[in-house]
């Protein structure tokens, strides 16, 4: 009797999430970013498709015009995100050009990105996009690219359940519905676009956690795996990523973004990067050894 109980008490939580889900499909924002998606889909299936970090490109310039239609135009984060793309892909030549550019698009879009200037938000906004950015460069060489689609629209659907303004996370949302499946068909889906990708995302959780302050910790913890590449050697199998990446974004979102308080939220995101450090290192150095003893 006790467990029919449980499972009872537990069916309005369930309904309640399912009825927010479908309320997602609904919403403007949604639409528009899988409209815009869905034509930077076709793009990606044509010649174009094998640029370096084309998909990324066309998942920034999707949810761009997802913004100006269904939210209001934003000329400053338009220009930031412009010059987070164009010190990418100076950093590929130039690594001190490309942190100029990275540095002054990260400043406008501090500044002219509606961050609040009073909080710590923007000093650490800043350095999460050099971090996201750095890191994020290296995912097309731990996931394999036919997965690394995936890994990122988990990312931003882990940003929508957790900021309290969900309505640019609905883009970010709708936008990776038709290409988290396409990141296959370019040898580096991210690559150089990765401060103007994972600064969008980090934008739109410092923006929409801005009424709780723990949300915007918990929206970058969303990017899991993106932000722990540098701990890994060679490429993981694709299970065990998705499931390192999506405990990272669930514990990241659904625990410790869920928090009221910063401080709080700050420390247990060090705990949780530190723990899938840990866990990313032991199957790195376990594929590693695998491999040798099936390829002496």
């Amino acid at each position: 009797m006790v467990e029919v109980h449980i499972r009872h008490g537990n069916l309005p939580k369930v309904a309640s999430s399912l009825q927010t889900i479908l309320d997602l499909f609904g919403r403007a924002e949604f639409l528009a970013g899988l409209g815009f998606g869905t034509a930077a889909a076709l793009v990606l299936l044509g010649p174009l498709r094998h640029l370096p970090g084309i998909w990324g490109v066309s998942y920034v310039v999707a949810s761009a015009a997802a913004v100006q239609t269904s939210v209001g135009r934003r000329l400053g984060v338009y220009a930031a995100l412009a010059l987070l793309g164009l010190g990418g892909y100076l950093w590929e030549r130039n690594p001190y050009w490309g942190a100029a550019g990275v540095g002054a698009g990260a400043l406008i879009l501090t500044t002219r990105g509606g961050v609040d200037a009073t909080t710590w938000v923007p000093w650490a906004l800043v350095g999460m996009v050099f971090w996201a950015g750095t890191t994020g460069r290296r995912i097309d060489t731990v996931v394999d690219p036919g997965w690394s689609g995936l890994v990122i629209w988990m990312t931003a659907f882990g940003i929508w359940i957790t900021v309290p303004d969900t309505d640019l996370a609905r883009i970010l949302v709708g936008v990776g519905v038709p290409l988290a499946a396409l990141s296959r068909l370019s040898p580096r889906p991210v690559g150089p676009s990765a401060f103007a990708l994972f600064g969008l995302f980090c934008w739109v959780a410092a923006v929409g956690g801005l009424t709780r302050p723990a949300s915007v910790i918990g929206g970058w913890l969303a990017l899991g795996l993106v932000l722990l590449t540098a701990a890994i050697r060679g490429r993981l199998p694709a299970g065990q990523a998705l499931v390192v990446h999506a405990g990272l974004v669930l514990v990241g979102t659904r625990v410790i973004g869920l928090w009221t308080d910063a401080l709080p939220a700050v420390i247990g995101g060090a705990i949780l990067m530190g723990l899938g450090t840990y866990v990313l290192i032991a199957i790195s150095r376990t594929s590693t050894i695998i491999a040798r003893e099936q390829h002496p």
